[in-house]
């Protein structure tokens, strides 16, 4: 489990194939990321099967990627 996490002014880029990036949680996370908050912070990836996201970037327990709110 991660928990309690909180980025703040941050940038997290990766790039290359299966660069996956994420506030909270990057690549296979199998568990939970719970109460992860991002305040004026970036996740960007670039590449191919390449994934990211704020709470976790790539892929869970379920091998489903969790929803990432547009902006």
């Amino acid at each position: 489990m991660v928990a309690h996490t909180k980025a703040v002014n941050s940038t997290v880029k990766t790039s290359g194939t299966a660069a996956d990036a994420g506030i909270g949680g990057g690549g296979d996370v199998s568990g939970t990321v719970a109460n992860t908050t991002a305040v004026n912070s970036t996740v960007e990836t670039s590449g191919t099967l390449a994934h990211a996201g704020i709470g976790g970037g790539g892929l869970f327990g379920t091998k489903e990627r969790l929803p990432t709110p547009w902006r």
